[in-house]
């Protein structure tokens, strides 16, 4: 659960509300852009924070207001709060209520299992709920109650309880009960209230690392002593109220995210619409270009800006191969600069 402090939700910036309008088209399950950044949950808005340059960005406004959010292996985002799970459609920003959770269940944070199950904490107990709402059932007793997000790390299970505590949870090999709760220690913060914790892809080569949320702040933790080192601060326009991200679930499964692959759909749909090579999280883009087949540029920017199909001039580009040019540059290895081919197809 989280705070909304600071300025009135009515000044928060525009959000992008349709498939292919605007700065994404929310390529979920394969887009670099979402693989290396977090998707944070501020009330009923969502935005993105990129934990290697600090930077946030709004996405979407909703119906709707979670104090968690998560996100499956295949992409699929769902949020909780008010005694419910909701499924997210981020592209039309819309919400549909999947998982009535029974009386007197809340729950103030979640993650995934798996694609068709989601892990939340309510009234000291860990409780797994299918995502068709057939089915909430509890994995047992942990004895601490969250205050933000549940998180994998390295195959385990972590939780924000008690507004400053690491709780490491210890599920038995097929994740069908819990065996015991272990607390790590206390995450120090300016705030001294954290609202979750997330994995994310390492910044310089760790594979996965751990961060916190402290209303507006965000940390690097360590899993294994709980001791904290600021990495953004004043990173959100107003409290955030969890987070989410891919390499949660691939830190789960013990398995590396997923690459993008060389072709994308940009038909609009909300799935894979734009394109932007992997780059690594610690590294920002000098320049990303993309060419015809005849050496004319398509597209050409600065930044982490996919490219959603279309010219600089907005028209829509026919199907084929396109190349493209990336020169990027990292505090942990320097500049670099490669290219590569994409085909487009609608």
């Amino acid at each position: 659960m989280g705070i909304l402090g600071g300025n009135s939700p009515l000044n928060f910036p525009m959000f992008t509300r349709h498939a292919g309008s605007g700065f994404f088209g929310f390529a979920l399950a394969v887009s670099a852009f979402a693989q290396q950044e977090v998707y944070v949950n501020l009330g009923p808005y969502i935005g993105l924070l990129d934990p290697a340059t600090c930077s946030f960005t709004p996405v979407a406004e909703l119906d709707v207001g979670f104090s968690d959010i998560a996100l499956t292996p295949n992409g699929e985002l769902y949020g909780i709060g008010s005694g419910r799970i909701h499924r997210v459609d981020l592209a039309e920003a819309e919400v549909e209520m999947v998982v009535q959770l029974p009386q007197p269940l809340g729950g103030v944070s979640l993650v995934a299992l798996d694609n068709e199950h989601l892990l939340f904490e309510s009234w000291d107990s860990l409780f797994v709920a299918r995502v068709d709402g057939t089915d909430v059932h509890s994995l047992g007793y942990i004895g601490y109650e969250a205050s933000g997000d549940l998180t994998w790390f390295n195959g385990d299970l972590y939780m924000a309880a008690g507004w400053d505590a690491l709780i490491h949870i210890v599920l038995n090999d097929d994740r069908t009960q819990v065996l015991y709760a272990d607390p790590i220690g206390v995450m120090a913060t300016t705030y001294g209230e954290v609202y979750g914790v997330v994995t994310i892809p390492g910044i310089c080569g760790a594979a996965y690392q751990m961060i916190a949320f402290d209303v507006w702040d965000v940390y690097l933790v360590d899993p294994y002593n709980a001791s904290t080192s600021l990495l953004c601060a004043q990173a959100f326009p107003y409290g955030v109220a969890g987070a989410a991200t891919f390499a949660e679930t691939s830190a789960m499964l013990g398995e590396p995210l997923p690459m993008l692959e060389n072709v994308f759909t940009p038909n609009g749909d909300g799935w894979n619409d734009t394109f932007l090579p992997v780059v690594d999280a610690s590294s920002t883009i000098r320049s990303f270009r993309v060419l015809d087949r005849w050496g004319l540029t398509i597209h050409a920017v600065q930044d982490r800006v996919p490219w959603d199909g279309r010219s600089m001039a907005g028209s829509i580009c026919a199907e084929g191969v396109y190349y493209y040019m990336i020169e990027t540059y990292s505090s942990c290895g320097g500049s670099s600069s490669r290219s590569g081919h994409v085909t487009l197809l609608r």
